[in-house]
């Protein structure tokens, strides 16, 4: 009977690293390399007649260069790579809501800079996320709200307004690209998990034959085993009787019960006698496994010496 192996198929890992990146952190890479300079380049145009101090300049580019690489890893090696991405979203956030003060709280670039950002924490996180965003945008903005002339931040030029609704729509496309992926990602998944599961459906039904084949051949060994035993027992009994007669016969012979024999006869009958009772003990032992076998083997109890037994 040919015999075949079934074994389950290891789930398909294709990215295999030695920490697998949570898909929320790539995303937000991606959006911030783009994010993250347009929101600079817009707070910067704002800023080109305002004085402003170096260590201010060197925070934004520093946001808009180093911050998405420095928010990707520690995602990454993170233990909880989706907590480390939304706390990195708060702090992007917190940089926004600080954005309303180095805009003087210009109406239209601040609106667009926050909505933005709230835009991309509902997107990942979904409503609680978007609360927390919210909460710590309101508090940030509100605090550095204090030391702004809101008078004087009422007027913006048409320069800041192009661009604030220019980066507007470059966040949207943003967004629209990241749900895009998001939405192919999930797509992509749902089908691996589809085509694993039919595969084990298949494997399972594989096994299920392979265990009734199993089950077939188990019970056609016992039959033949059966049968086999029955044979031996039968066949036993029928080259016993026989036998039986030879030694008889022989016994007979030697005992001049047909008269008186040559010596040299008499020790070829013996020789026959003494073959015919070894023969005889092997097919009684033949006979008692095949009872034993076919469960027909039935115990006689009778007295004996256990010191004759041991001796023998």
């Amino acid at each position: 009977m040919e015999k075949k192996l079934y074994t389950i198929a290891p789930l398909r890992n294709d990215a295999s690293v030695a920490k697998r990146v949570h898909p929320m952190v790539r995303l937000n890479r991606m959006v911030r390399m783009f994010g993250c300079p347009m929101a600079v380049v817009l707070v910067a145009t704002a800023r080109l007649d305002e004085p402003t101090p170096r260590w201010m300049w060197a925070a934004l580019i520093a946001y808009a260069v180093a911050w998405p690489q420095v928010a990707y890893w520690l995602a990454r090696l993170s233990k909880d790579q989706k907590r480390a991405a939304h706390l990195c979203l708060m702090f992007d956030c917190a940089c926004f809501g600080a954005s309303g003060t180095l805009l003087g709280n210009q109406l239209v670039p601040s609106f667009v800079l926050m909505t933005g950002i709230l835009t991309a924490v509902a997107g990942v996180g979904g409503v609680p996320l978007f609360l927390a965003g919210l909460t710590v945008l309101g508090v940030v903005f509100v605090a550095g709200s204090f030391a702004t002339d809101w008078k004087e931040a009422a007027r913006s030029d048409l320069l800041t307004i192009f661009l604030s609704l220019a980066i507007a729509f470059l966040f949207q496309l943003l967004l629209a690209i990241q749900a895009f992926f998001q939405a192919r990602e999930l797509i992509q998944r749902r089908r691996l998990i589809e085509e694993q599961s039919q595969q084990i459906v298949e494997q399972n039904e594989a096994l299920e034959t392979a265990m009734g084949r199993a089950e077939d051949a188990r019970v056609a060994m016992e039959a033949a085993n059966l049968a086999k035993s029955r044979f031996l027992a039968n066949m036993s009994h029928e080259l016993r009787t026989p036998l039986n007669a030879i030694i008889g016969y022989t016994e007979l012979i030697l005992d001049a019960t047909y008269g008186e024999i040559p010596e040299r006869v008499r020790g070829t009958l013996q020789r026959v006698e003494r073959s015919g009772r070894h023969l005889l003990g092997l097919i009684n032992e033949v006979l008692d496994l095949s009872k034993i076998e076919a469960g027909q083997f039935k115990l006689d109890t009778a007295p004996f010496s256990l010191a004759d037994t041991a001796a023998a």
